[in-house]
Formats: structure tokens, C-alpha cells, sequence
């Protein structure tokens, strides 16, 4: 999140967005999953992070071979970094 100043000016987000664009980034095997799991998104075209926060539930849900504890999973792993799905 960008925080501002009543002016309208950006209050010392510097380090925030560097911390967000690492983690944006971030291969999603390097989210600690397990390999099957990683196995499964890389098999449809989800690469990084970024490429995972902007699916839903219902669409991981679609994605071959990943069942509900496994989407738990994934949402477990964004969460411990402040991240989420879509």
C-alpha cells in the first residue's frame, strides 16, 4: 500500500515498493511450496508471483491436478508474505 501525506505527496514508500516488487517478483517456487504444486502452475503458465495473485480460487480450483488443500496451501504461502489472490 502507498500511504500519502495530506498534500498528496508520497510519504517514505521507497523501501515498501522495493519490498512489493521483490515479492511480485518472486518465482512461485520460491514461495516454499511443494513441487507438484509448482509443477501443476508452471503447466499452466504461472510463473511468478504476480502471475498467481491475479487468479481467483474458483480459476486455481480449474487448474489440473490442484484440489482445495492445495489452493489452501498457495493461499497460506501469499498470505505469509501480505500477499493474496484475486
Amino acid at each position: 500500500m502507498i500511504a500519502f501525506n495530506l498534500e498528496g505527496e508520497d510519504v517514505d514508500n521507497s523501501q515498501s515498493l522495493k519490498v512489493l516488487q521483490a515479492a511480485f517478483l518472486r518465482p512461485v517456487a520460491g514461495l516454499g511450496l511443494k513441487e507438484d504444486i509448482c509443477t501443476s502452475l508452471h503447466a499452466s503458465e504461472i510463473w511468478y508471483v504476480f502471475d498467481l495473485m491475479q487468479m481467483t480460487e474458483s480459476e486455481l480450483l480449474d487448474t489440473p491436478d490442484l484440489d482445495l488443500d492445495r489452493v489452501t496451501e498457495i493461499k497460506d504461502k501469499l498470505l505469509g508474505f501480505g500477499l493474496g489472490l484475486a
